[in-house]
């Protein structure tokens, strides 16, 4: 096995290769890429791979848009 930073990987084989080899969009590693998240690729023997993502927890990244006035929270059904 053989662990590699995505920006690495997708500068080695291609976005294109590397969205492929997970099921997703070129736009998907693109954003991913430019976003700095933070995915370590594992490359298992059998050419397969699986990405791991470090983020802290909790993360307050991306900021909730307050409510408006007349706005309403509607419990989830689960």
């Amino acid at each position: 096995m053989n662990s590699i930073p995505l920006p690495d990987l997708v500068a080695q084989k291609g976005q294109a290769a590397v969205a492929e080899a997970f099921g997703v969009s070129p736009a998907a590693i693109h954003k991913a890429v430019r976003s700095g998240r933070k995915i370590v690729v594992t490359i298992h023997e059998d050419g397969t791979y699986t990405g791991e993502e470090t983020r802290a927890f909790p993360c307050h990244d991306s900021p909730r848009s307050p409510q408006g006035p007349g706005q309403v929270k509607t419990p989830s059904p689960l």
